[in-house]
């Protein structure tokens, strides 16, 4: 997934507030799908899709080349589609446009989180601690922290460990420096990248659940989260081997000034997000992957005003100026997101109209050909969305691509879990090690190195190892959860 942008747009111009009120639009017509009466689903699918496609439209001339592209993609694909297979082209571009709306819904509404987290105090309070951590603990403490920090603040959470990080590090390039700098920067980028085979609040879960919609995120999560821990052992062995020599270690570490207990009020706002989530399923009936994230703007929009509660004379200033930072952030934000929107939803749009495009026949013919156990095959998945992030395929369009070209998992004989803890797993070491995703490009940057080598270098020897238990784990868990 991209990372925000960090330059909003600027709110005066008439094409960027209709930017902002069409995705507000969709955002409506996202979340409300799910929890209003069956009836309704139509009409907001159509807001959901309308919106999108406004939005497009609105900030067409804003958009980097690639979008453009992707956009000319999708609308050359949407064609090939209604002429190719006429008789099923409604459902396939109206299955199409809602797997864009939702992966569109979800990037905007973490937008809230990030914008209040931005400006607390607290979160570079507990950053500080994380970062003054003494070896023995500092990867756990550094993966933990960026784990816990990324469901808040998705990619932002590599900047801001990062430049904690770096202002730790100083000057200092020493080779014991150096050593130190990959070790804490290679703990923060593969503690956030762990989020993304489990948290309904990433991109990975919202395509994976859309591409099988008979799997529920409570049924994929424990299995999920057991991925991240395997990853994280991983990881954390990967860390001890580069320990630097008896004589060039530190002997004493600087203390934050902060007491462990500092990381509890964001421990329990996580908690928060995934309780009203929770009680806005059972309440409406949606699911649960879109109930946390109706949540996120309510629960970032309280964490606002609990900010300006604490600077404002009285508790009406403090809604008021709530308020104008809730319009502020549609306006300034909203049209600056245009790029990674268009990207991420382009993806899901065109990995959809492709699956549709393949003959079904031929496809399960070849596998039949293949001499490998439809588990196996599973497996194979995972390696090739690793591949194809190798040489800059977004896994949002690979693993589109493969959900929609593969036979239903009940076909191939594999439990749909089973397939959900391979593609999004795999997810997250394409994250920790391609050098054209977004998270190894914003950790070189932090780390004044480049992505390549964040990625292929620092990371490499990592995701292998991870890619095996990933295998490994993959047949345990279709063999259990069967």
């Amino acid at each position: 997934m991209p990372p925000f942008p960090s330059r909003p747009a600027s709110p005066s111009g008439a094409r960027h507030r209709f930017a902002a009120l069409s995705l507000s639009v969709m955002l409506i017509g996202v979340l409300a799908g799910d929890a209003l009466p069956a009836g309704s689903a139509p009409v907001l699918a159509l807001l959901a899709g309308g919106g999108l496609f406004l939005y497009a439209a609105a900030c067409l001339p804003d958009m980097s080349v690639k979008a453009r592209s992707f956009v000319l993609l999708s609308a050359v694909l949407a064609a090939a589609t209604a002429l190719l297979a006429p008789q099923a082209a409604p459902a396939v571009l109206r299955r199409a446009t809602a797997g864009a709306a939702f992966v569109a819904g979800l990037y905007a509404s973490l937008g809230f989180l990030r914008d209040a987290a931005e400006t607390s105090p607290l979160v570079r309070r507990c950053g500080l601690w994380l970062a003054a951590q003494p070896p023995g603990r500092r990867y756990v403490a550094l993966a933990s922290g960026a784990h816990l920090f990324g469901i808040i603040l998705n990619f932002g959470v590599i900047p801001l460990l990062g430049a904690i990080v770096r202002s730790g590090v100083g000057d200092d390039d020493s080779p014991r420096g150096r050593l130190r700098l990959r070790r804490m920067m290679s703990a923060v980028h593969r503690g956030f990248s762990l989020i993304l085979p489990w948290s309904p609040l990433t991109v990975s879960l919202a395509v994976v659940l859309t591409a099988l919609p008979q799997l529920r995120w409570e049924h994929l999560a424990p299995w999920a989260l057991g991925t991240a821990a395997g990853f994280m052992v991983i990881g954390w062995l990967a860390d001890r081997t580069l320990r630097p020599p008896p004589d060039q270690r530190q002997q004493h570490w600087p203390t934050s000034g902060e007491p462990w207990t500092v990381l509890l009020p964001v421990v329990g706002l996580v908690i928060l997000i995934f309780a009203v989530g929770g009680l806005w399923s059972a309440l409406s009936g949606a699911r649960l992957v879109v109930a946390v994230m109706t949540a996120t703007p309510l629960i970032g929009c309280g964490w606002i005003l609990v900010q300006m509660l604490a600077a404002a004379p009285s508790a009406r200033v403090a809604l008021s100026r709530t308020a104008q930072r809730m319009r502020g952030h549609g306006l300034r934000f909203f049209p600056g997101y245009c790029n990674e929107i268009t990207l991420l939803s382009s993806a899901a749009f065109i990995g959809a109209c492709i699956s549709a495009l393949v003959p079904a026949d031929v496809v399960a013919a070849t596998l039949r050909a293949l001499p490998v156990p439809p588990s196996g095959l599973v497996v194979l998945a995972a390696w090739l969305v690793v591949a194809c992030g190798q040489i800059g395929m977004n896994p949002v369009l690979s693993v589109t691509l493969l959900t929609g070209t593969l036979p239903p998992p009940e076909v191939m004989g594999v439990h749909p879990v089973a397939l959900a803890v391979a593609l999004t797993g795999a997810w997250s070491l394409t994250a920790a090690s391609s050098p054209f995703s977004a998270a190894p490009m914003v950790t070189a940057t932090m780390a004044g190195t480049t992505a390549g080598t964040v990625g292929r270098r620092w990371n490499g020897p990592y995701t292998l190892a991870a890619l095996i238990f990933l295998s490994g784990w993959v047949l345990l868990v279709d063999r259990l959860a069967g």
